[in-house]
């Protein structure tokens, strides 16, 4: 018979992590330890990158990768990003 060892990955399409965080939310730390960096301040502006990664992983988490572009969309009064879509208010659509 064949090896029966061969493992299938069953999540191709997840983003990297970086320990326990996506790639965003090392992105936000690594913004917010920069700007705490140029305003010698580190330490405040540490606390506030992990605070605002954490909050930002437990809004977003489990759902779609895009979903603050999408909650956007339909929440905020935003005109120039989403210039190939149709008004948020317009809910439905003849034709």
């Amino acid at each position: 018979m064949g090896n029966l060892d061969t493992r299938i990955p069953t999540s191709l399409d997840v983003p990297a992590r970086i320990l326990m965080w996506d790639s965003t939310q090392v992105g936000l730390l690594v913004a917010f330890v920069f700007l705490g960096i140029m305003l010698k301040d580190p330490i405040i502006w540490i606390g506030a990158g992990l605070g605002v990664a954490f909050v930002y992983g437990k809004f977003t988490g489990g759902k779609h990768r895009r979903f603050l572009l999408h909650w956007a969309y339909w929440h905020l009064p935003l005109r120039s990003g989403f210039t190939r879509t149709p008004p948020s208010h317009m809910r439905e659509f003849i034709g």
